[in-house]
């Protein structure tokens, strides 16, 4: 599906999607005599979502509840070509030999640790015990004017020089909530998110730059929400300084430095699950209160690796206690 944006938002969907339409018109299925508008078509389906009764979606939600309790979790190592029919298979077939319709069950695949691994793990925290990383330590916060609030208190509650942090930036008017992951100091990565929202106000205000309107294209969904809310700024102080008073800014999670390193820009980068699972499980409580797009949970990871530049709290003595 294609994203409203001001260059389609006003385009009819016959135009946006001509192989559809032409085969809805070979089914003989019914067609609007005109067209809506991409825009219009995304503003009737708002509609519709928000018309939905608060009480359908409370029985929905307890109806889920209830399968999920009425479960039963079968949780197995992963194997290769170790059973000929598989798990979910017996368990299906003796449901059905033995008369279970009680039995409703889930698989969840893992793999355990063998006893090399779990050594391994075992040794390099004893190894490591007592090592940091001086560069990633939090520091005290340092805000000046262009960070405090008009109140002179710090707009990140003492966090603003935290790293390797899930954060949650919340919308105080509407309550909705973006969630984000950042290897820098947490003020530097919101300043980034409130730059994004100037960047497209700019190009609005600018609608034959082609150079802002590229840059207002590369921005995510917080920037685009806010920018519908800062539309009226001139520029990007006046738009830092509405912010700096709608956004409420909250630290949900910080890693440790020397292992989500160790993961970064894999598959398995330990700081991107944690952010995944944050909006997953955001999106699976209200999804209307949650400004992150499926984008943030597919998107590949971009954390940085880096060298650590190590620091021992310990003494030597205590240290080869320690690892002995």
């Amino acid at each position: 599906l294609t994203s409203v944006h001001e260059d389609n938002e006003n385009t009819p969907l016959n135009e946006l999607y001509p192989e559809h339409i032409a085969a809805l018109e070979r089914a003989g299925l019914p067609l609007p005599p005109v067209y809506p508008t991409l825009k219009e078509a995304a503003d009737k389906l708002k509609e519709i979502t928000a018309s939905r009764s608060s009480e359908e979606e409370q029985q929905r939600k307890k109806k889920a509840q209830k399968d999920y309790k009425r479960a039963t979790y079968f949780v197995m190592g992963r194997s290769t070509n170790f059973w000929s029919t598989p798990v979910c298979g017996m368990i299906s077939n003796l449901v059905k030999k033995h008369d279970l319709p009680w039995l409703r069950f889930k698989m969840a695949n893992s793999r355990f640790a063998n006893l090399g691994e779990l050594l391994e793990g075992d040794l390099s925290n004893k190894v490591m015990a007592g090592i940091i990383d001086e560069n990633m330590v939090d520091r005290p916060c340092n805000c000046n004017v262009r960070s405090l609030r008009e109140d002179g208190t710090c707009a990140y509650g003492g966090d603003c020089r935290k790293k390797l942090v899930i954060y949650g930036l919340t919308d105080r008017n509407t309550k909705k909530t973006y969630f984000g992951k950042t290897v820098q100091h947490l003020k530097e990565r919101t300043s980034q998110h409130f730059n994004e929202v100037w960047k497209i106000i700019d190009s609005k205000l600018h609608p034959n730059d082609m150079a802002k309107k590229k840059l207002a294209r590369a921005t995510d969904s917080f920037a685009n929400h806010f920018a519908q809310i800062c539309g009226d700024c001139t520029n990007s102080n006046h738009v830092r300084a509405k912010l700096k008073q709608n956004v409420s800014i909250e630290v949900i999670w910080q890693g440790d430095s020397i292992k989500c390193t160790k993961s970064a820009r894999t598959r398995e980068c330990r700081i991107c699950m944690v952010e995944r699972k944050q909006i997953m499980q955001a999106l699976r409580d209200d999804k209307h209160k949650v400004i992150n797009e499926n984008d943030d949970i597919y998107a590949a990871c971009k954390c940085s690796s880096r060298f650590h530049k190590f620091t021992d709290i310990h003494s030597f003595a205590l240290r080869k206690r320690l690892t002995q």
